[in-house]
């Protein structure tokens, strides 16, 4: 009820200017922080299939029901997000095919059409590729991480849809100067061009992340729309 409201409260104050989205996991991912931990759910969701779907259909139903219902409040779509599960260091991308997929696309088929959907795909060594004909407007991940793909590298397997990363979330946005943070998005445009990506984090930036920091990212964003 909580976030529902929240979603309400933010709606009314945008008034319809800048479109926002709620966050949601995927229905593994729900289940992998009601066990002691991810390997744990990999276990059983190899060992005990059918048991653990009967638990997958409750969540995917009551996530499905809150994300309408977060549609319904104002929310222009989905963040999408995996968590821990989409990872090679978990489960091949055979057994993600079959163990967690189906619950992944159940919930967003269950949805009506989004303004804008982001599918957040977390973690290193992630499944990125085997996720790039999920029906979603972007996909974001954390392209600095060991073993994924940069942001040019995924723009090339997601089938045109656009991208959203490129900066480091963690210490190094702590510690970028300005001129760090415009260099860096000199150096992505250089790469991807001008179209078809969104500059941001791979992931939630640091609490202790300079403010400062934030809207470096922020005008960097401006300078290069100015410069189209």
């Amino acid at each position: 009820v909580e976030q529902l409201r929240a979603i309400e409260l933010i709606a009314e104050g945008l008034a319809g200017g800048v479109p926002f989205l709620a966050t949601v996991f995927t229905p593994v991912g729900i289940a992998s922080r009601l066990v002691p931990t991810v390997d744990l759910l990999a276990s059983h969701l190899r060992e005990h299939t059918a048991l653990v779907d009967g638990a997958l259909e409750a969540i995917t139903e009551t996530f499905a029901g809150f994300s309408k219902a977060a549609l319904e409040r104002g929310a222009g779509g989905l963040f999408y997000a995996t968590l821990g599960v989409a990872t090679l260091d978990l489960l091949s991308v055979a057994e993600y095919r079959r163990l967690v997929r189906p619950w992944d696309l159940r919930l967003l088929d269950a949805l009506p059409e989004t303004e804008f959907t982001v599918m957040h795909v977390c973690r290193d060594r992630n499944m990125l590729a085997a996720l790039y004909d999920y029906p979603v407007h972007a996909f974001n991940w954390d392209a600095c991480a060991e073993g994924n793909p940069s942001l040019d590298e995924g723009k090339a397997v997601l089938g045109g849809k656009t991208v959203i990363g490129g900066i480091d979330h963690g210490e190094w946005l702590v510690r970028a100067s300005s001129f760090d943070v415009a260099a860096r998005t000199g150096d992505l445009r250089a790469t991807i061009g001008d179209r078809g990506w969104m500059l941001g984090p791979g992931c939630t930036y640091a609490p202790e992340t300079p403010q400062a920091n934030v809207m470096a990212v922020r005008r960097a964003v401006g300078d290069g729309a100015a410069a189209l």
